[in-house]
């Protein structure tokens, strides 16, 4: 069980490689901006790192996103 607790608006994508060597790129950033309509911007964004096949936890705020994601 996952013990941290979670800030509104985080979401993590979890990724599994099994036994299979990985090679892969992290990519951090952040951007401060007014943003809104933060739940239909957060399914866009899982939707797409879903399809992209990338894991990792992107925070929305009104005040921007921060993020880092792998894959």
């Amino acid at each position: 069980m996952d013990n941290q607790a979670k800030l509104p608006g985080a979401e993590d994508i979890a990724c599994s490689t099994g036994d299979a060597p990985v090679s892969y790129r992290v990519c951090a950033f952040y951007r401060f901006l007014q943003l809104e309509d933060l739940p239909s911007l957060q399914g866009s964004i899982k939707s797409r790192l879903i399809a992209a096949e990338m894991c990792g936890t992107v925070l929305l705020a009104p005040e921007g996103i921060n993020g880092t994601v792998a894959g």
